[in-house]
Parts: C-alpha cells; structure tokens; sequence
C-alpha cells in the first residue's frame, strides 16, 4: 500500500499526535513529584491556549463568535474541562 502526499502527512501528523500522547502519562508522573496537580492542569491548559492563539495568529483567522457569547463560553470552559481537570 503506497501513501500518498495527504496521507503520508496524516500519518506523520498522527504518530506525532500519539507519541506526545503517550510521552504525558511519563512526564506527569514525574512532574507531580515536584509539583501539585492542580498547578499541572493550569499549566497544561495554558500552554495549550498559547499554542491555539498563536495557531490563530499565524493563519490570520478571526474567529467569528459574537461578544455576547464571551460569558457563556467562560463558564463552558471552567465547568466542561478545568473542573474535570482537577477533579481527576
């Protein structure tokens, strides 16, 4: 089975996407002996916001939500992934 250009690069994208996955349980182990949980999930979720707005920064996309969602989407973000964050 030969990969294409497209797949080929789904395939590399995927495999990089696993190993950061799986390289996570090791480093957060290690991490909780320095650190408390709750300062890992903040600082996991920052990196991430950093990474997704420099995302948005590179490709020059706005993204299209209304102001008036702005507190919804707060309240989306602390109850859906921070609680749960700390909760486990």
């Amino acid at each position: 089975m030969a990969l294409t250009g497209s797949k080929l690069t789904a395939s590399l994208y995927a495999f990089i996407s696993i190993s950061f996955w799986g390289i996570s349980f090791v480093s957060t182990k290690a991490v909780l002996a320095e650190l408390d949980p709750f300062s890992i999930v903040v600082f996991r979720f920052g990196i991430g916001a950093l990474f997704l707005l420099l995302l948005l920064l590179i490709q020059r996309t706005r993204l299209l939500v209304s102001i008036k969602y702005l507190p919804h989407l707060m309240v989306l973000g602390i109850l859906g992934v921070f609680v749960s964050g700390i909760a486990y």
